[in-house]
């Protein structure tokens, strides 16, 4: 049965999110410094990890967990609290040490008690637009919102130009292509340092949507130990269980290349699924269109389960026992 579009909305919708144009409140408690250190915790990681990728050039550092680093340059850091519920209870601990610190400080959130706390704190913040979306498919929204607060206006315009024009049927067909070939499988994903933020995003994506254990590692080092693991012999191997998706960049390392042309080889030849692609990582719009891809991959294994793609009670109640 074809999906309604309306189920599919927040992915043929997703560049409009670029067009997004943040307000700072408290602005001129926002100061400007060369480093930038973003505490964020899953959906709220991705496009901090994402930023990292498409700018090298800023001096981004991601903190996800609890507190702040041991180790940091106060005087020469912006703290970013990026929590898209606002009650991630990690980054509500991170606010309570900056604060305690001293450090610079401006916070990212839908609401919650973060945008409580940096109200009450008088700090400057950027509150994302109101939705229902799970905060992995708000990554547009937070790129923007993080990009205002760090004062690169012209890679917001950069971001906004290279997403315009993304072709999501295109798009969602790869996906659906993507979806029909892992249909009951556990994707395990691999890619070099280059595409790994990407890789990530996408096991994220069908942990989460498609309900499915999915798994990610890095090239070269999965050769030297993850590799084995789905061949135990010349007979026995755990083909029918695993499918085998490598996301190469067509800048990896010539050594690394060939390790994924190996990789692919001996993987087809003990009769596991495997798909292969190759991305410019220095391609904003080629990583989108990876990225999108990937979604619709999550969503349409989802649908083909009969389960909702954008809820997470599982984790929903996880958080809610943490609490008690």
């Amino acid at each position: 049965m074809e999906p309604s579009k309306q189920l599919l909305t927040p992915l043929t919708n997703f560049k409009e999110q670029f067009s997004f144009v943040p307000e700072i409140i408290n602005r001129k408690r926002l100061t400007t410094h060369k480093h930038i250190l973003i505490c964020g915790m899953g959906g709220s990681a991705l496009s901090a990890s994402l930023l990292k990728l498409f700018f090298p050039e800023l001096f981004i550092t991601l903190h996800n967990s609890y507190g702040l680093p041991q180790s940091y340059d106060k005087d020469n850091t912006l703290i970013i609290i990026n929590s898209y519920s606002g009650n991630t209870e990690e980054e509500l601990e991170s606010f309570e040490r900056a604060v305690k610190e001293g450090a610079s400080l401006c916070a990212l959130s839908l609401g919650g008690k973060l945008l409580e706390k940096i109200k009450e704190y008088g700090g400057a913040y950027v509150q994302l637009p109101l939705s229902s979306l799970e905060p992995r498919f708000s990554i547009g929204h937070q790129m923007i919102g993080l990009l205002s607060l760090m004062g690169e206006d012209d890679k917001i315009q950069m971001l906004h130009e290279k997403t315009k024009n993304l072709d999501t049927l295109k798009l969602e067909l790869a996906g659906k292509k993507l979806a029909d070939e892992f249909s009951g499988l556990y994707p395990v994903l691999y890619a070099s340092e280059n595409l790994y933020p990407v890789a990530y995003l996408i096991k994220a994506a069908l942990n989460e949507g498609a309900k499915v254990p999915a798994f990610v590692s890095k090239v070269p080092e999965a050769n030297h130990n993850e590799l084995q693991s789905f061949v135990t012999n010349d007979t026995i191997t755990v083909s029918k269980a695993f499918g085998v998706l490598l996301l190469q960049s067509s800048y990896d390392h010539v050594r690394i290349v060939k390790r994924f042309s190996i990789m692919k080889t001996m993987y087809t030849e003990q009769n596991f699924t495997v798909t292969h692609s190759v991305t410019d990582h220095t391609n904003i719009t080629a990583i989108f269109e990876l990225i999108i891809t990937g979604y619709y991959m999550a969503t349409f294994m989802a649908i083909a389960k009969d389960v909702d793609p954008y809820t997470t009670p599982f984790i929903g109640e996880f958080k809610k026992r943490l609490t008690e």
